[in-house]
């Protein structure tokens, strides 16, 4: 009986340390994303340059609520949902996005800069988060490609 009861408490230790380490595991990968969003890259464009491009620019400022929507999309989020928060009070939306996006890529992110621009220049920080989502994209589509040509330079074919 009392064998029973020690793999019974050695079970429910393992089980504990189990916990505990991914607690620890949960922690450490958040405080790693605040450590990017603190220490991470530039954005591609600055907010001032509306995107980089004309159809950007127009299409964020004529037809802001198609690029909520697709710009929540892309970074995994609710267009719809977005969208209801902008009829509501847009520099909301742009804020919440712009925070998603400098986690997601490791851009470096200040919560009040965010919200200035967010309130401030509503249609640029649209445009600004379009362009980041594209050249994120573009990045991402182009890292395959060069990884499978170094695998295969390593591998001595051409």
């Amino acid at each position: 009986m009392s064998m029973v009861t020690h793999g019974y408490e050695y079970n429910s230790l393992i089980t504990y340390l189990y916990h505990i380490r991914r607690g620890n595991a949960q922690h450490q990968r958040q405080q790693q994303l605040y450590t990017d969003s603190q220490t991470g890259s530039e954005w591609t464009h600055p907010w001032w340059e509306c995107g980089g491009d004309l159809k950007t620019c127009l299409c964020g400022t004529f037809c802001s609520c198609c690029m909520i929507c697709s710009n929540a999309r892309a970074l995994g989020k609710s267009g719809l949902v977005y969208n209801l928060l902008a009829c509501i009070l847009p520099c909301v939306p742009m804020f919440l996005l712009r925070q998603e996006a400098s986690k997601q890529y490791g851009i470096k992110s200040e919560v009040g800069e965010d919200a200035a621009l967010s309130w401030c220049c509503t249609e640029c920080v649209n445009c600004q988060l379009a362009a980041e989502i594209k050249a994120q994209e573009k990045k991402q589509s182009e890292t395959p490609v060069i990884e499978m040509e170094s695998q295969m330079m390593m591998k001595g074919e051409k």
